[in-house]
């Protein structure tokens, strides 16, 4: 006599996060999962609800969470999440003169305390574009410029 039982064998939940996050200070991540019936997030004091699929979280600093997750067969899986906080860049610099009668020539360039700057564009819509530590630019028409200052950091 032969007998047969069919053996199943479930599957371990995927959680689809990324090992390594990088971010600027202030912002926030945030995780919907929907791979499995049970949740744990760690370090619990960093949630609201550590038991919740759905996670948003603005870290201070460098941080490592961890997930557990279990299916509806018991099967579990974890990830473990580094979060890396860059500063925000500090822009500060020398705006004189502001005014003149065309052609006026402006000169600025950023001061000393200025930080956690890595490439520098300076603006003015409509008019130019120019990356670099000092912007000098001869404007020939009278009228109001809005000069727009873009700092880009990857620490």
């Amino acid at each position: 006599a032969i007998d047969t039982v069919n053996i199943t064998v479930y599957p371990h939940p995927e959680i689809p996060v990324d090992p390594v996050y990088t971010i600027c200070e202030g912002e926030s991540l945030m995780w919907q999962l929907a791979v499995g019936n049970t949740y744990s997030w760690s370090p619990v004091s960093l949630f609201a609800d550590p038991t919740s699929p759905i996670q948003q979280f603005t870290p201070t600093g460098d941080t490592s969470i961890s997930i557990d997750v279990q299916n509806v067969w018991g099967c579990q899986s974890s990830a473990t999440i580094e979060v890396n906080v860059n500063p925000v860049p500090v822009i500060n610099f020398d705006a004189e003169p502001t005014a003149g009668c065309p052609p006026h020539e402006v000169t600025y360039s950023l001061n000393g305390s200025s930080a956690y700057i890595d490439e520098l564009t300076w603006i003015i819509p409509g008019e130019f574009q120019y990356t670099g530590d000092t912007l000098n630019e001869m404007l020939s028409s009278t009228g109001i410029y809005n000069l727009q200052i873009l700092a880009i950091s990857t620490e």
